[in-house]
């Protein structure tokens, strides 16, 4: 009898256990992260309109202008993330061409880019908004990484580059604001 009671006892305390366990451990603030990282970065870049740090390029009758973001020794054991948000800041004028905005994050030639959408051929933007993941550890392996974010606009050209440009910082008013999270690479140390 006492054996009975003794088994059954040990039996709720393991279940009271487990379930103990299992409603903390979600709350947990445990870190897997991988011990070839190092520490959590989360860079910055905003602007107004069009700056010469933009590149510019005439595809056929399409103006594109691509600002480009690179960061390096990254930990490619963890996943980078980029958040991209566009706005147009002169809500009195009225969009005359349809304007594409994507931010994307491009690592190989090998992988397509992770991309978002924040304006699709529109001539009623106001606001865009999105994030992007990447991993990186099947292109780089165990050595450091590096990756590109990218920002690009894109809109049927005005006819010369300086009504194109115009167009973008007077009539759009575009602002935009890139940020990027990674784990720097540590090797290990």
């Amino acid at each position: 009898m006492l054996r009975q009671f003794a088994r059954r006892s040990v039996g709720r305390v393991a279940r009271t256990l487990l379930i103990g366990l299992l409603l903390v451990l979600p709350f947990s603030s445990c870190s897997l992260v991988s011990p070839f990282c190092g520490p959590r970065f989360e860079n910055s870049e905003f602007g107004t309109g069009i700056t010469p740090a933009f590149d510019v390029v005439l595809n056929g009758g399409t103006r594109i202008y691509q600002r480009t973001f690179r960061v390096s020794n990254v930990c490619p054991d963890e996943h980078v993330t980029a958040n991209f948000v566009v706005s147009k800041e002169n809500l009195n004028s009225s969009l005359l061409l349809p304007v594409t905005i994507r931010g994307y994050i491009f690592y190989s030639f090998l992988f397509p880019n992770e991309e978002v959408v924040l304006a699709d051929n529109t001539m009623a933007f106001e606001f865009g908004a999105g994030d992007v993941d990447a991993g990186l550890k099947q292109q780089f392996g165990d050595d450091p990484a590096e990756y590109f974010v990218v920002l690009q606009i894109e809109f049927p050209t005005t006819g010369s580059e300086a009504q194109d440009l115009n167009y973008v910082n007077e009539t759009i008013q575009l602002k935009w604001d890139v940020t990027t999270t990674y784990f720097e690479f540590s090797g290990g140390s």
